[in-house]
C-alpha cells in the first residue's frame, strides 16, 4: 500500500487499474478526525517463497547490492536463532541496518490479537506508540503499507513516514514488522518497501521454523512424559486430546492391578544395594512392559509393588479382560526372569497379583508443589488387599472384575477374603494361569491322576489309542 500523502493521487491510481482505493480511519489530529486514502498494491503477499522472486531494484545499485548481501547475511543467521525473543531483537535490529529509520517494532498475532512484542528506536529518539489499527489492517489485507502522512498520536502536529509488512507463512498470520521516521527528517520511500517486504518474508519463515520446532519439543516432551505411565498408543491419544486428561478429576470405571513380590524384605537384606537396584530394575522393567502391551496405564511403584489401571483417563469396553491378561502375562514373564537369575546363581521371586474393578476417583492429586495422575476408591483398596491375599504365583480377582470380563476367561472360586472395616467377607477367584486354579473340582483332580498313567503309556505304545476327557 502506497500513500501518496494526497486523495487525488490514490484516486488517480486506482482509476487507472493498477491500484484500489483504501479508505483507512487515521489517528485524531488537531482539528478533529482526519482521514486519508492509501492506494494498495494489488498483489497479495502469500507466502515467503513468492518474496523469492521480486527484484531487486538498481537504482543506487552500491547501496542496493549491499541490502541484498545483507539480506542473504540475515537469512542464514536467523536459522540458526533458537529463541522467539532474540529472534524478535535480531528482527528489530536487521531492520534499523535495512532502512533508515527512527523506530522499529515486530507485533505478533497472538489469542486472536496483534500486540505489539519488540520495539527499538534509534539512540537520541524518543519511543512513541505504534499505530496497531495501521498494522492491523496491513494483516488482514496482506498488503504491505506505506503511509508519508501518518499523525503522531504523542504530537499531532507531527508526521511521520511509516512502513508496515505483514508476517505471513502460508495462509497463518504471523504478525507485522513496523518501522516509522520523521516524515520531515527522512521519508521511507518505494525502494524501502520492497527490501521491507523481503526481510519481512525472511522472519516469517524464521518465526513459523521456530515455532514448528517449539511444538515439536514441547509435543515430544509431552509424549515422553505420557508414555512414562501409559501404553504408546494411549499416550499418543492423549497427548492429541487436551480434554483427556483434566484438571481436577471425574469418576471412571476402570480395571486395578498390584502386584507385589513375596519375601521382598528379607531378601533385600541379603544383597547388596547395587544388586537389590539392579534385581528391580530388571523386574519393574518387564512389568511395565505386560502392562503396556496390553494398553494400561502404569500407576505407580510402591517400593517392590506395581500399580496398574485400565480405564482412566481414556477407557474401552474390555478393560477388564486386558487387565486380567495382563496379569497372566506378568507371571509369565517372572517365570521366565527366575529362569534366567537361576542360570545366573542370583535369587528367584515369587509374585503375587490382586485385581478389581468398579468406580473409582480419577485425577490430579498432591500438593501445590507436585501432583500425579492417579485413582483412589474403596475399588483400589479392595484390589490392594486381594493381592495382599494372593500367594506366590497365583492371581486373585474380585467378583466385579470377573463379571465385567466379556472374553471366555476360566475362574475357580477362591476362599473369601476378610477385610477391615467390612462385616461381609469378599468374593475371590482364582485366575486360571494361577497353580490353584487347577485340580479344585473333582473331574479336574480326575484328570490330574490319570494324567500321569495315560502318558506313560503312550510314550511307551504311540500306537495305542487313548480317550481323553474333555
Amino acid at each position: 500500500m502506497v500513500d501518496g500523502g494526497s486523495v487525488s493521487r490514490a484516486l488517480k491510481a486506482h482509476r487507472s487499474g493498477t491500484e484500489r482505493a483504501l479508505r483507512f480511519p487515521r489517528s485524531p489530529h488537531r482539528g478533529g478526525e482526519r482521514a486519508g486514502f492509501l492506494s494498495i498494491h494489488r498483489d497479495p503477499i502469500h507466502t515467503p517463497e513468492a518474496l523469492a522472486v521480486e527484484t531487486v531494484p538498481t537504482a543506487g545499485g552500491a547501496r542496493d547490492r549491499f541490502k541484498l548481501s545483507l539480506l542473504i547475511q540475515i537469512s542464514k543467521e536467523l536459522t540458526h536463532i533458537k529463541d522467539v525473543e532474540l529472534l524478535l531483537g535480531k528482527l528489530a535490529e536487521y531492520t534499523f541496518r535495512l532502512i533508515d529509520v527512527d523506530q522499529a517494532a515486530v507485533l505478533l498475532f497472538e489469542d486472536g490479537a496483534l500486540r505489539v512484542r519488540h520495539k527499538r528506536v534509534r539512540p537520541g529518539t524518543e519511543p512513541h506508540p505504534v499505530p496497531v489499527s495501521l498494522a492491523q489492517s496491513a494483516l488482514d489485507e496482506r498488503m504491505a503499507l506505506l503511509s508519508d502522512d501518518t499523525a503522531d498520536s504523542t504530537d499531532g502536529s507531527a508526521l511521520r513516514s511509516t512502513l508496515c509488512a505483514p508476517l505471513i507463512s502460508g495462509d497463518e498470520p504471523l504478525g507485522v514488522l513496523y518501522v516509522d521516521s520523521l516524515a520531515s527528517t527522512h521519508r521511507v520511500d518505494d525502494d524501502d518497501l520492497e527490501f521491507l517486504v523481503a526481510f519481512a518474508g525472511i522472519g516469517a519463515v524464521a518465526l513459523e521454523n521456530l515455532r514448528f520446532a517449539e511444538r515439536s519439543r514441547q509435543d515430544a516432551l509431552i509424549r515422553g512424559n505420557f508414555e512414562r505411565f501409559f501404553a504408546p498408543h494411549l499416550a499418543a491419544r492423549i497427548a492429541a486430546s487436551p480434554d483427556a486428561l483434566r484438571l481436577g478429576g471425574e469418576r471412571r470405571q476402570v480395571a486395578v492391578l498390584f502386584s507385589d513380590i513375596r519375601g521382598f524384605t528379607p531378601l533385600a537384606a541379603r544383597l547388596t544395594p547395587d544388586a537389590t537396584a539392579k534385581l528391580l530394575t530388571e523386574y519393574f522393567s518387564e512389568m511395565a512392559e505386560c502392562v503396556f502391551k496390553h494398553g494400561g496405564t502404569l500407576d505407580k511403584f510402591i517400593g517392590d509393588a506395581v500399580m496398574a489401571q485400565w480405564g482412566a483417563p481414556l477407557s474401552e469396553a474390555d478393560d477388564a479382560d486386558r487387565a486380567l491378561e495382563a496379569a497372566v502375562d506378568m507371571m509369565q514373564a517372572v517365570a521366565k526372569l527366575n529362569a534366567r537369575w537361576q542360570r545366573e546363581g542370583r535369587p528367584m521371586l515369587q509374585v503375587g497379583i490382586g485385581l478389581n474393578y468398579g468406580d473409582v476417583f480419577a485425577g490430579y492429586l498432591g500438593s501445590e508443589r507436585r501432583l500425579e495422575y492417579t485413582i483412589i476408591g474403596d475399588v483400589v483398596n479392595t484390589a490392594n488387599r486381594l493381592c495382599e491375599a494372593a500367594a506366590g504365583g497365583t492371581i486373585l480377582v474380585g467378583q466385579p472384575l470377573k463379571d465385567a470380563c466379556t472374553r471366555q476367561q476360566i475362574f475357580t472360586q477362591a476362599p473369601s477374603i476378610k477385610l477391615a472395616g467390612r462385616v461381609a467377607p469378599v468374593s475371590a477367584f482364582y485366575a486360571s494361569c494361577s497353580p490353584r486354579a487347577r485340580s479344585t473340582t473333582r473331574i479336574d483332580r480326575l484328570r490330574d491322576y490319570a494324567a500321569a498313567p495315560i502318558a506313560s503309556l503312550t510314550r511307551h505304545r504311540p500306537g495305542l489309542p487313548v480317550l481323553h476327557a474333555v
